[in-house]
């Protein structure tokens, strides 16, 4: 029975949080955020083109965040090496199939670390927003 009353408290403290990711006014339009909470729990959300982002199941309390948008940092050596094997990353594609050039939005590197990000958000449970906003 307790147990069963645990899953139960859970279900009502979790957060659908969503919202936009923005550096210096400007939207990030790609990358992940990373929000990591109370007992290692961790929950991430790829970046879209336009911001947003959305994260389920988020626990009730206060989260850590992190952004994180060097996946997408175009390659230099990539660009002048000639006849690249299919799937590498080519910063000149725009066929889809690898990251564009275009979507890089260079943050600190700070922003990607939880220790010093100084990105937070308090949880209150149910659906919520939250813009982050980095200068």
């Amino acid at each position: 029975m307790l147990l069963s009353l645990w899953v139960a408290g859970c279900g009502k403290s979790a957060s659908s949080v969503s919202g936009k990711v923005s550096y210096k006014g400007q939207p990030v339009k790609g990358g992940v955020v990373t929000f990591l909470g109370a007992n290692s729990w961790t929950g991430n959300s790829a970046i879209s083109e336009d911001g947003s982002y959305s994260i389920a199941q988020v626990p009730k309390g206060k989260v850590q965040i992190t952004v994180d948008t060097r996946a997408l940092k175009p390659n230099p050596m990539a660009a002048k090496m000639p006849g690249l094997p299919p799937g590498t990353y080519n910063p000149n594609a725009q066929n889809g199939t690898t990251p564009s050039a275009d979507r890089y939005v260079a943050i600190p590197d700070k922003y990607a670390d939880k220790d010093q990000s100084g990105l937070s958000f308090e949880s209150q449970g149910g659906k919520q927003t939250f813009d982050i906003k980095m200068e």
